[in-house]
Protein backbone atom coordinates (compact mmCIF):
# COMPACT_ATOMS: atom_id res chain seq x y z
CA UNK A 1 0.00 0.00 0.00
CA UNK A 2 1.29 3.47 -0.91
CA UNK A 3 0.84 5.31 2.37
CA UNK A 4 1.82 8.64 0.82
CA UNK A 5 -1.14 8.42 -1.54
CA UNK A 6 -3.44 7.39 1.34
CA UNK A 7 -2.20 10.33 3.39
CA UNK A 8 -2.83 12.73 0.50
CA UNK A 9 -6.38 11.43 0.13
CA UNK A 10 -7.04 11.80 3.87
CA UNK A 11 -5.68 15.35 3.82
CA UNK A 12 -8.14 16.21 1.06
CA UNK A 13 -10.96 14.75 3.16
CA UNK A 14 -9.84 16.75 6.21
CA UNK A 15 -9.75 19.97 4.21
CA UNK A 16 -13.21 19.21 2.80
CA UNK A 17 -14.64 18.74 6.28
CA UNK A 18 -13.34 22.13 7.37
CA UNK A 19 -14.83 23.67 4.24
CA UNK A 20 -18.13 21.94 5.06
CA UNK A 21 -18.05 23.71 8.40
CA UNK A 22 -17.36 26.99 6.62
CA UNK A 23 -20.41 26.41 4.40
CA UNK A 24 -22.52 25.53 7.44
CA UNK A 25 -21.79 28.86 9.09
CA UNK A 26 -22.22 30.69 5.80
CA UNK A 27 -25.74 29.34 5.44
CA UNK A 28 -26.46 30.00 9.10
CA UNK A 29 -25.47 33.65 8.97
CA UNK A 30 -27.03 34.22 5.54
CA UNK A 31 -30.30 33.14 7.13
CA UNK A 32 -29.82 35.51 10.07
CA UNK A 33 -28.92 38.51 7.95
CA UNK A 34 -32.01 38.03 5.79
CA UNK A 35 -34.37 38.33 8.74
CA UNK A 36 -36.33 41.56 8.34
CA UNK A 37 -36.88 41.81 12.10
CA UNK A 38 -33.21 42.60 12.71
CA UNK A 39 -32.03 46.18 12.91
CA UNK A 40 -29.12 47.32 10.75
CA UNK A 41 -26.92 47.40 13.86
CA UNK A 42 -27.82 43.79 14.76
CA UNK A 43 -27.13 42.69 11.20
CA UNK A 44 -23.77 44.44 11.34
CA UNK A 45 -22.81 42.63 14.56
CA UNK A 46 -23.80 39.25 13.10
CA UNK A 47 -21.94 39.91 9.85
CA UNK A 48 -18.79 40.84 11.79
CA UNK A 49 -19.05 37.68 13.91
CA UNK A 50 -19.51 35.64 10.75
CA UNK A 51 -16.50 37.27 9.11
CA UNK A 52 -14.32 36.56 12.17
CA UNK A 53 -15.52 32.96 12.25
CA UNK A 54 -14.79 32.44 8.57
CA UNK A 55 -11.29 33.86 8.99
CA UNK A 56 -10.58 31.43 11.83
CA UNK A 57 -11.82 28.45 9.83
CA UNK A 58 -9.66 29.37 6.84
CA UNK A 59 -6.67 29.86 9.15
CA UNK A 60 -7.09 26.42 10.73
CA UNK A 61 -6.77 24.66 7.38
CA UNK A 62 -3.09 25.72 7.34
CA UNK A 63 -2.25 24.41 10.84
CA UNK A 64 -0.51 21.00 10.87
CA UNK A 65 -1.74 20.00 14.36
CA UNK A 66 -5.34 20.80 13.41
CA UNK A 67 -5.15 18.64 10.30
CA UNK A 68 -3.43 15.94 12.35
CA UNK A 69 -6.35 15.78 14.79
CA UNK A 70 -8.79 15.79 11.89
CA UNK A 71 -6.94 12.91 10.25
CA UNK A 72 -6.97 10.96 13.49
CA UNK A 73 -10.72 11.50 13.72
CA UNK A 74 -11.15 10.23 10.16
CA UNK A 75 -8.95 7.16 10.66
CA UNK A 76 -10.80 6.23 13.87
CA UNK A 77 -14.14 6.28 12.08
CA UNK A 78 -13.36 2.71 10.89
CA UNK A 79 -15.05 3.04 7.53
CA UNK A 80 -13.99 3.37 3.92
CA UNK A 81 -16.88 5.74 3.22
CA UNK A 82 -15.26 8.55 5.19
CA UNK A 83 -17.21 11.52 3.89
CA UNK A 84 -20.59 9.95 4.58
CA UNK A 85 -19.51 8.76 8.02
CA UNK A 86 -18.29 12.19 9.09
CA UNK A 87 -21.54 13.82 7.98
CA UNK A 88 -23.64 11.63 10.27
CA UNK A 89 -25.20 13.59 13.11
CA UNK A 90 -23.90 12.54 16.48
CA UNK A 91 -25.28 12.79 19.99
CA UNK A 92 -25.74 16.51 20.54
CA UNK A 93 -23.38 18.44 22.82
CA UNK A 94 -23.56 22.05 24.00
CA UNK A 95 -20.89 24.74 23.60
CA UNK A 96 -21.09 27.21 26.49
CA UNK A 97 -19.29 30.54 26.74
CA UNK A 98 -19.77 32.63 29.87
CA UNK A 99 -18.24 36.03 30.61
CA UNK A 100 -19.17 37.62 33.95
CA UNK A 101 -19.54 41.31 34.63
CA UNK A 102 -16.09 42.94 34.66
CA UNK A 103 -16.31 43.90 38.35
CA UNK A 104 -16.96 40.32 39.48
CA UNK A 105 -14.02 39.05 41.51
CA UNK A 106 -12.23 35.84 40.60
CA UNK A 107 -13.54 33.86 43.59
CA UNK A 108 -17.18 34.61 42.74
CA UNK A 109 -16.45 33.66 39.12
CA UNK A 110 -15.03 30.34 40.33
CA UNK A 111 -18.05 29.68 42.57
CA UNK A 112 -20.50 30.30 39.72
CA UNK A 113 -18.50 27.99 37.46
CA UNK A 114 -18.24 25.20 40.06
CA UNK A 115 -22.00 25.28 40.73
CA UNK A 116 -22.61 25.12 37.00
CA UNK A 117 -20.32 22.10 36.49
CA UNK A 118 -21.84 20.34 39.52
CA UNK A 119 -25.33 20.39 38.05
CA UNK A 120 -26.77 16.87 38.08
CA UNK A 121 -27.87 17.15 34.43
CA UNK A 122 -24.23 17.38 33.26
CA UNK A 123 -22.60 14.03 32.52
CA UNK A 124 -19.33 15.11 30.86
CA UNK A 125 -17.43 18.32 30.24
CA UNK A 126 -14.24 19.92 29.00
CA UNK A 127 -13.72 23.50 30.19
CA UNK A 128 -10.99 26.10 29.72
CA UNK A 129 -10.56 29.58 31.20
CA UNK A 130 -9.45 32.59 29.20
CA UNK A 131 -9.19 36.37 29.43
CA UNK A 132 -8.85 39.33 27.08
CA UNK A 133 -5.74 40.97 28.55
CA UNK A 134 -2.67 41.23 26.32
CA UNK A 135 -0.20 42.70 28.85
CA UNK A 136 0.70 42.32 32.52
CA UNK A 137 -1.25 45.47 33.37
CA UNK A 138 -4.44 44.17 31.69
CA UNK A 139 -4.09 40.53 32.79
CA UNK A 140 -7.44 39.10 33.87
CA UNK A 141 -9.62 41.61 32.07
CA UNK A 142 -12.52 40.05 30.19
CA UNK A 143 -12.24 36.76 32.08
CA UNK A 144 -14.50 34.01 30.73
CA UNK A 145 -14.73 30.29 30.13
CA UNK A 146 -15.52 28.00 27.21
CA UNK A 147 -16.99 24.55 27.84
CA UNK A 148 -18.18 21.52 25.90
CA UNK A 149 -21.03 19.91 27.82
CA UNK A 150 -22.71 16.52 27.50
CA UNK A 151 -26.02 15.98 29.31
CA UNK A 152 -27.63 12.93 30.88
CA UNK A 153 -30.41 12.30 28.38
CA UNK A 154 -33.35 11.79 30.74
CA UNK A 155 -35.15 14.74 29.21
CA UNK A 156 -35.21 16.75 25.98
CA UNK A 157 -32.06 18.63 25.00
CA UNK A 158 -33.93 21.94 24.74
CA UNK A 159 -35.15 21.62 28.34
CA UNK A 160 -31.58 21.23 29.61
CA UNK A 161 -30.54 24.17 27.46
CA UNK A 162 -33.26 26.32 29.02
CA UNK A 163 -31.96 25.38 32.48
CA UNK A 164 -28.48 26.57 31.51
CA UNK A 165 -29.89 29.84 30.15
CA UNK A 166 -31.81 30.39 33.37
CA UNK A 167 -28.71 29.74 35.48
CA UNK A 168 -26.53 32.31 33.71
CA UNK A 169 -29.23 34.96 33.23
CA UNK A 170 -28.27 38.13 35.11
CA UNK A 171 -24.76 36.87 35.91
CA UNK A 172 -23.05 38.13 32.74
CA UNK A 173 -22.88 37.46 29.02
CA UNK A 174 -23.37 33.90 27.81
CA UNK A 175 -23.59 32.11 24.46
CA UNK A 176 -24.89 28.59 23.81
CA UNK A 177 -24.25 26.69 20.55
CA UNK A 178 -25.39 23.16 19.66
CA UNK A 179 -22.64 20.77 18.55
CA UNK A 180 -24.04 17.90 16.53
CA UNK A 181 -21.25 16.82 14.15
CA UNK A 182 -17.84 15.31 14.91
CA UNK A 183 -15.92 18.06 13.09
CA UNK A 184 -17.75 20.78 15.06
CA UNK A 185 -16.71 19.14 18.34
CA UNK A 186 -13.13 18.76 17.14
CA UNK A 187 -13.10 22.39 16.01
CA UNK A 188 -14.07 23.58 19.50
CA UNK A 189 -11.44 21.39 21.17
CA UNK A 190 -8.78 23.08 19.04
CA UNK A 191 -10.32 26.51 19.72
CA UNK A 192 -9.96 25.81 23.45
CA UNK A 193 -6.19 25.44 23.01
CA UNK A 194 -6.19 21.68 23.60
CA UNK A 195 -4.77 18.73 21.71
CA UNK A 196 -3.95 15.06 22.36
CA UNK A 197 -0.71 13.51 23.52
CA UNK A 198 0.65 10.17 22.28
CA UNK A 199 -1.59 8.26 24.71
CA UNK A 200 -4.77 10.04 23.57
CA UNK A 201 -5.08 12.26 26.66
CA UNK A 202 -6.01 15.93 26.45
CA UNK A 203 -3.18 18.40 27.02
CA UNK A 204 -2.57 22.10 26.46
CA UNK A 205 -1.52 22.93 22.93
CA UNK A 206 1.88 24.59 23.16
CA UNK A 207 1.58 25.95 19.60
CA UNK A 208 0.06 29.30 20.48
CA UNK A 209 -0.94 30.23 16.93
CA UNK A 210 -4.36 28.62 16.59
CA UNK A 211 -6.30 31.90 16.49
CA UNK A 212 -6.61 33.81 13.21
CA UNK A 213 -5.10 37.19 14.16
CA UNK A 214 -1.83 38.27 15.78
CA UNK A 215 -3.74 40.14 18.50
CA UNK A 216 -5.68 37.02 19.49
CA UNK A 217 -2.59 34.84 19.42
CA UNK A 218 -0.74 37.42 21.53
CA UNK A 219 -3.39 37.00 24.25
CA UNK A 220 -2.85 33.25 24.42
CA UNK A 221 0.37 33.38 26.44
CA UNK A 222 -1.38 35.68 28.94
CA UNK A 223 -4.28 33.21 29.10
CA UNK A 224 -1.84 30.55 30.32
CA UNK A 225 -0.38 32.96 32.89
CA UNK A 226 -3.90 33.88 34.06
CA UNK A 227 -4.73 30.18 34.42
CA UNK A 228 -1.61 29.40 36.47
CA UNK A 229 -1.94 32.41 38.77
CA UNK A 230 -5.57 31.63 39.60
CA UNK A 231 -5.39 27.83 39.63
CA UNK A 232 -7.67 27.67 36.61
CA UNK A 233 -6.11 24.92 34.52
CA UNK A 234 -8.47 23.21 32.11
CA UNK A 235 -10.86 20.76 33.76
CA UNK A 236 -12.41 17.54 32.50
CA UNK A 237 -15.05 15.02 33.55
CA UNK A 238 -15.75 11.83 31.58
CA UNK A 239 -13.95 13.55 28.70
CA UNK A 240 -13.49 10.30 26.77
CA UNK A 241 -17.21 10.29 26.01
CA UNK A 242 -16.82 13.69 24.33
CA UNK A 243 -13.65 12.64 22.51
CA UNK A 244 -15.43 9.53 21.23
CA UNK A 245 -18.14 11.69 19.67
CA UNK A 246 -15.39 13.53 17.77
CA UNK A 247 -13.89 10.16 16.74
CA UNK A 248 -10.77 11.03 18.74
CA UNK A 249 -10.93 8.30 21.35
CA UNK A 250 -9.79 4.83 20.26
CA UNK A 251 -9.74 3.22 23.72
Amino acid sequence: MDYQIVNEILCKYAEQFIKDEFCYYTQKYDTFTNLKSLSSREKGVIEQEAYDMFQEINHKITLPFYCSLMLQSIINSHTSNLLINQKHYTKKLLWVTFRPEENMNINTFKEITIKFLDKEIIQSYIIVYEQKGNSYSTLGQGKHFHAIIQFYFKSEFKIYKQQIQKYFKGKGIYKLIDLDKPQFILDKIVYMGLTLDDTGCLINNENLNYKNTEDKNHCLSYDRLFQRRNNLEFQIKNENEILALANLNIN
